[in-house]
């Protein structure tokens, strides 16, 4: 188990809107967790979710990052190792620190996992579900499917000289140093990610990889937008305006 102390909190407060979602394409959108009650720990089942439905997903592999703060402006994270699903897709991690906010991400060969799970409060026991969407269907779909997905949501378009850029992905890092979630750019530039986890003490990142068209205006910096949402109903459209770099 890794632990990194947060000694100062950064407040960033970012406004909310919506992106666009195309018509033409019909999402699989994911189901309300079971009711409880639920053994203590913290529970789930992921899905492979494509545009024939959900099924089980035998073999991911599960991971947990949780965060318990501390004071005002300090607490520490934690990440959590909790190993491969059963034949039912289900997991179990055993009773985490009262108060904690836990995200579960989930990875699987073959699949994008843009869309993440998130427990604000643990008070004992919780459910989640998270869906892995196979590389097979296609990127539009993946998009429309995660903007139908559980909030909050970022979104955004790619874009070079106002040209949509399609090459590459983009990656959630939820907390410092950590690559929780991964989407696809469809032919519009377009991605997105879904789950966000809330009221963090530092915010997140969304961040693009475009090879060599992932820099800032100045040619020397990666691109990247900071992400702190508060609510579950939060929505952040960010696009990327991307520049050859320099290097």
């Amino acid at each position: 188990m890794r632990t990194l102390l947060l000694l100062t909190c950064i407040v960033v407060f970012l406004s909310a809107c919506s992106g666009d979602s195309h018509s033409s394409v019909t999402p699989v959108s994911p189901s309300v967790p079971a009711a409880g009650p639920w053994p203590a720990g913290v529970n789930g089942t992921v899905y492979w979710t494509s545009s024939s439905g959900r099924t089980p997903a035998q073999g991911a592999e599960v991971d947990l990052t949780f965060q318990v703060q501390t004071g005002p402006y300090s607490g520490y994270s934690s990440w959590i190792d909790a190993g491969d699903t059963n034949s039912r897709g289900e997991f179990h991690v055993d009773s985490m620190p009262t108060g904690a906010r836990i995200l579960v991400t989930a990875r699987d060969s073959g699949t994008w996992n843009p869309c993440m799970a998130y427990v604000g409060n643990y008070a004992g026991s919780a459910y989640v579900e998270i869906d892995l969407y196979p590389k097979t269907e296609s990127e539009e779909w993946i998009v429309d499917s995660v903007l139908a997905g559980r909030g909050p949501i970022v979104t955004g378009s790619a874009r070079a000289s106002d040209v949509p850029q399609s090459s590459g992905f983009t990656y959630f890092e939820a907390f410092y140093d950590g690559y929780h979630a991964f989407s696809p750019i469809d032919a519009d530039g377009r991605y997105a990610f879904c789950g966000l986890p809330v009221n963090l003490m530092f915010p997140s990142r969304a961040w693009i990889e475009n090879g060599t068209r992932s820099c800032d205006s100045s040619g020397q910096a990666y691109a990247f937008h900071v992400i702190h949402p508060q609510s579950s109903f939060d929505s952040f459209l960010r696009d990327f305006d991307l520049h050859q770099c320099s290097w």
